[in-house]
């Protein structure tokens, strides 16, 4: 079997003229507005913990992730995006490194709780993980995400800067396939801001998503 590259080209082309073909910007009322101050520290915090959006029983799909935060039926992504913003409203640091490695059962089941007061949130003991894991790990190296993408900015590679650095995080450095770490190279260089810009060739590999959820089911792993 061959490809036919002219055709390849030609639905590229077209494909590209599409309106659904544009860069996602990352905004809406589950994420923090344009010029948020703590923007930043809130997608390190909230990206890692991309995962994990199907329940699963006996070793099967059993259900997405589907509840209410603040009257609004969310799925997956979402809920968790708007989840982490509704928290960091009333607690400015909570997305900070300090903030995630300190974070309690009682704390992280808070933070996901919908309105009907359950918690939704399948693996919620390894998102409790993945978050002490980025704070302790971001603490002992001695970073901020200031920091990090700082040197991203400063280095001639930006993006393979900021996957490097990220590889010695927890919630990142386990997945071996870097899709989280491609996740957040993909908002910081899409919201409105330009938090980051990609050296010239460098291109993030294909993220699976519907929009940008990835509701796969987690089993013994905490990476999607």
């Amino acid at each position: 079997m061959t490809v036919d590259t002219a055709q390849v080209e030609r639905i590229a082309r077209l494909l590209a003229r599409l309106d659904a073909s544009s860069a996602f910007p990352f905004l809406g009322p589950e994420l923090p507005p344009v010029g948020h101050p703590k923007a930043v520290d809130y997608f390190f915090a909230a990206t890692l913990q991309q995962f994990g959006f199907w329940s699963v029983r006996e070793e099967r799909f059993d259900a997405p992730l589907v509840a209410q935060i603040g009257g609004t039926t969310l799925k997956g992504t979402f809920y968790l995006f708007s989840a982490f913003l509704r928290r960091l409203e009333s607690d400015e640091e909570f997305c900070s490194p300090a903030r995630q490695a300190a974070m309690t059962v009682d704390e992280i089941q808070d933070v996901f709780r919908a309105d009907d007061r359950s918690v939704p949130m399948p693996a919620l003991e390894l998102h409790l993980e993945q978050a002490q894991a980025y704070g302790r790990d971001m603490l002992a190296l001695g970073l901020c995400p200031e920091d990090v993408l700082c040197a991203a900015r400063d280095s001639s590679r930006p993006l393979q800067t900021l996957l490097s650095q990220l590889d010695r995080v927890g919630g990142y450095k386990e997945d071996p396939f870097r899709k989280k770490s491609g996740l957040l190279a993909l908002i910081l260089s899409q919201r409105p801001e330009g938090f980051l810009a990609f050296g010239e060739g460098e291109d993030v590999d294909p993220v699976c998503a519907h929009r940008v959820g990835l509701f796969q089911p987690v089993h013994r792993t905490v990476f999607y």
